[in-house]
């Protein structure tokens, strides 16, 4: 990825989680973009909490992320929750 201004590093991060999110079904595809963007875009404090204020403000999908330990942890819970709506759709 390319370096991006110290200003501008936490609205990129955010509408690139985003963007995966919105655009790419729960599974391997979603989850290896989004360690992607999380890797190549690192942010120090000060971004965490511009980043945390972008999410707040714009991005319901994105709030959910931030309420897991992980990344992880959310895809697992995406994939338990679409799991359940197909149990109930088959009964």
């Amino acid at each position: 990825m390319t370096n991006y201004g110290k200003k501008d590093r936490p609205i990129i991060k955010a509408k690139a989680m985003n963007g995966i999110l919105s655009n790419f079904p729960d599974g391997q595809k979603q989850a290896t973009l989004i360690s992607l963007v999380d890797e190549s875009i690192q942010l120090d404090s000060n971004e965490q909490k511009a980043y945390n204020q972008f999410v707040q403000d714009n991005s319901k999908q994105l709030q959910e992320v931030k309420m897991f330990q992980s990344l992880e942890e959310y895809l697992l819970y995406k994939g338990e929750k679409r799991e359940k709506k197909r149990l109930k759709e088959k009964f």
